[in-house]
């Protein structure tokens, strides 16, 4: 998701692609927490149905999908530390403690992104997927979201 003041702004970062989706910062949570549970419904339903997403030893009773969400923070991938600069060490090694929020900032800085991070969890451990991507029903999330079309012509 893209943190641009006009969804028209989409038009020029991802050219590629000729309509998005608009969801205002004050959905942002309930749609986030909407689709964890479309998330959690998948992973119970996929279990019903022989269509593992985790592991079938796991118990669904303890299966929670907990959710994080920020800016991204566009960072280089170099750092240079000295005795000099402990500072420096300590704020950089409490960013990267959350490294799914991290990109360098060539190309991607343009792009504004915002991103919503699941962890599936039984209990307190966390549980490594068995798939790597999901098709989910979106249905619900519509009430959250405007729809933008891009024209192909430049005005």
């Amino acid at each position: 998701m893209s943190m641009v003041d006009d969804p028209k702004e989409c038009s020029s970062i991802f050219p590629e692609y000729n309509d998005s989706w608009f969801l205002s910062e004050h959905w942002s949570r309930h749609f986030g927490f909407e689709l964890g549970g479309i998330l959690r419904e998948a992973i119970i339903n996929g279990r019903n149905t022989g269509n593992h997403v985790i592991p079938y030893d796991i118990p669904l009773h303890d299966i929670s999908v907990d959710l994080t969400m920020g800016a991204i923070k566009y960072l280089p991938r170099e750092a240079h530390f000295t005795s000099s600069n402990e500072t420096d060490i300590t704020n950089y090694l409490a960013l990267m403690s959350d490294l799914v929020f991290i990109k360098p900032p060539s190309p991607f800085a343009k792009e504004k992104e915002y991103r919503f991070s699941y962890t599936i969890m039984s209990g307190n451990r966390v549980i490594e997927p068995l798939v790597k991507s999901i098709i989910l029903d979106s249905t619900s999330l519509i009430p959250f979201t405007m729809q933008v079309k891009f024209s192909k012509n430049k005005d």
